[in-house]
């Protein structure tokens, strides 16, 4: 995405070729600007079809200097909001990635003031906005739960050290199953309660066999990172045994009906059904995309972690938006 500012030799070469009578896309061409720029500029600036770049020059210097809070959002920043709601990206996370990435100040508040203004056109944008999901479940929702014969030693959270609790490190992680619609396809997710760091796969079932396999698929990679593994007491997750001697980790399980005891894994599945919503068949989801969708969550600047993205904190590398950064000045 181009932010170039238009000088005025270059308001001299539009005001040239605009008396030449070449059209607006072939200024645009020449000049290096996208063709909406060219015509806002041209609309904006004439008079009886003249041009007059010394007056635009002198109108644009004046609207640099004005406060801050009434700069308008230009076309390049419109569309750059609408893609980025579209992706699931808050008014937060674009702020944090305009000021990081491309050195642009545009306060999260402006962002939501442009897109409750009362136009038509933005109705649509509104409905995109994320907002709080519901977390407490149906109680009439039927879910199979570990025994008590068969748990009775399960290790419970409130036996859980500060150290997991006060999300100290990297590899304290939360699970849980996302299920589809008509419970025929289901989605295991994992996230790391510091970096927020999320990995997800979609599975054929939800038998305690199917998700440790998967889990061990997605976590054996990372063995010496992980350290322990927090999960609801849910029947997929019994094998927790075989799993944590395979990681050498710990395991706990939240109290039933606690949902809020996994309040990170929870926030996580509720991205993830911005794009994915309930009744969604998980079958018929391309896993390609899915994966895209679950790799952009680990690339946004996060507010908890200080506008850091999830993958630099748990690899303990440099954002790629701080590469670009430097590379861009």
């Amino acid at each position: 995405m181009s932010h170039r500012q238009l000088t005025l030799p270059i308001r001299y070469q539009i005001s040239v070729l605009w008396e030449m009578g070449l059209k607006k896309k072939e200024i645009a061409k020449r000049t290096g600007f996208h063709p909406s720029t060219i015509g806002r500029e041209l609309k904006r600036n004439s008079r009886e079809d003249v041009y007059e770049p010394e007056r635009a020059d002198k109108f644009a210097i004046y609207r640099r200097s004005e406060p801050r809070a009434y700069r308008k959002i230009d076309e390049s920043l419109e569309d750059f909001i609408e893609a980025s709601l579209e992706l699931g990206d808050t008014p937060e996370q674009m702020s944090a990635y305009l000021l990081v990435v491309e050195g642009i100040k545009l306060s999260t508040q402006s962002i939501y003031n442009w897109i409750n203004e009362p136009f038509k056109k933005r109705e649509r944008l509104k409905k995109m906005l994320p907002r709080a999901r519901a977390s407490q479940r149906a109680r009439n929702k039927k879910k199979t739960y570990i025994g008590k014969n068969e748990g009775n030693d399960r290790p419970s959270i409130n036996d859980r050290p500060d150290l997991i609790n006060d999300r100290s490190r990297v590899g304290d992680l939360e699970i849980d199953l996302i299920v589809g619609k008509n419970h025929k396809s289901n989605v295991l997710t994992i996230c790391d309660r510091l970096s927020l760091y999320t990995m997800a796969a979609i599975l054929p079932d939800q038998t305690a066999e199917t998700v440790e396999k998967k889990l061990l698929e997605l976590l054996l990679p990372y063995k010496d990172k992980i350290h322990s593994i927090t999960s609801d007491n849910g029947s997929e997750f019994s094998n927790w045994k075989r799993i944590t001697k395979a990681l050498d980790c710990e395991y706990y399980f939240c109290n039933p009906y606690h949902s809020w005891e996994r309040g990170t894994i929870e926030n996580t599945n509720g991205i993830i059904r911005r794009s994915y919503p309930k009744k969604t068949d998980f079958n018929m989801v391309d896993e390609k995309e899915f994966q895209f969708r679950i790799d952009l969550m680990n690339f946004r600047l996060r507010k908890r972690i200080e506008f850091k993205t999830p993958d630099e904190v748990f690899h303990n590398r440099e954002s790629i938006w701080t590469t670009t950064r430097k590379i861009a000045l």
